[in-house]
């Protein structure tokens, strides 16, 4: 098991005083007693990386996050619930990827919409006519017929690949293995 740490910060006028690390260092050993045998994060920010970096963390996953405009041509996709998208996910993930389901699913679903069609599945929101596809799995290409389809006219892809640095991890016990794939962080 792996925990997933999202929204930490210090206070500004707080910082540099050694209260991120001493709560981090807590948090670490809390989840290890608990049995988690490893902890990821993703910075929200370059600089961010060393900061965790410092601490023992390292890069353990890449994506690929691509811009591109609605194409000419609509494509066959339905709206599905969590637990089909859980099913469905774990046929479509990268060896090495974390499954993440229950409640960190749970929450995604407040945020996203689910879909799949023939050769993809997606977890993405709409703002206005564009959209933000959290995690777009399968066959990348078909991201301007989605957009089409789903009436927007630009958009956002991440995807699993080798692109852009992610999410970075710490093993908290001997031997944990670290994900080559973590999907999604909570933007």
């Amino acid at each position: 098991p792996m925990a997933y740490l999202y929204a930490l910060a210090t206070a500004k006028a707080h910082r540099g005083h050694g209260f991120g690390r001493a709560l981090m260092a807590h948090v670490h050993d809390l989840l290890a007693k608990q049995g988690y045998e490893a902890v990821l994060l993703v910075p929200g920010e370059e600089s961010l990386r060393r900061y965790y970096e410092a601490m023992g963390y390292r890069t353990c996953t890449h994506i690929r996050e691509f811009e591109c405009s609605a194409g000419a041509e609509d494509l066959q996709m339905y709206p599905i619930g969590k637990e089909e998208f859980c099913r469905l996910r774990r046929q479509l993930l990268p060896s090495g990827a974390v499954l993440q389901e229950e409640e960190g699913l749970d929450f995604l679903a407040e945020q996203v919409k689910f879909y799949s069609g023939k050769d993809f599945l997606l977890a993405a929101r709409k703002e206005e006519r564009r959209l933000f596809a959290s995690e777009l799995l399968g066959d990348a290409s078909l991201a301007p017929a989605i957009l089409q389809t789903l009436g927007c006219s630009e958009g956002v892809f991440r995807t699993p690949g080798d692109k852009e640095p992610f999410a970075m991890g710490l093993a908290l016990k001997e031997g944990a293995k670290l994900p080559d794939y973590f999907g999604f962080a909570f933007d």
